[in-house]
């Protein structure tokens, strides 16, 4: 309910609670970053950024990470 203010349908994948939960076959989150969405105060527009931005990019960078300000340009810089 707090995730996405009780708009979206959700269910826990195979019956199993705890696990990975999908709403509505948009997004599919672990409780972790559950977590983190509801203790860091995401908006559903910032946990939108991120997700955009990995599917963007083609690469991952997992939520907190993303939380603690690592974006895709600044992996490649490390690549340099």
């Amino acid at each position: 309910m707090q995730l996405f203010d009780g708009c979206r349908k959700w269910y826990w994948i195979g019956d199993e609670v705890g696990g990975a939960c999908d709403f509505e076959e948009t997004d599919v989150l672990n409780p972790e970053d559950m977590v983190r969405i509801i203790e860091n105060g995401l908006t559903y527009d910032e946990y939108a950024e991120w997700r955009e931005a990995n599917l963007d990019d083609g690469r991952y960078i997992n939520l907190k990470s993303w939380i603690m300000g690592l974006r895709h340009d600044m992996l490649n810089e490390e690549k340099k």
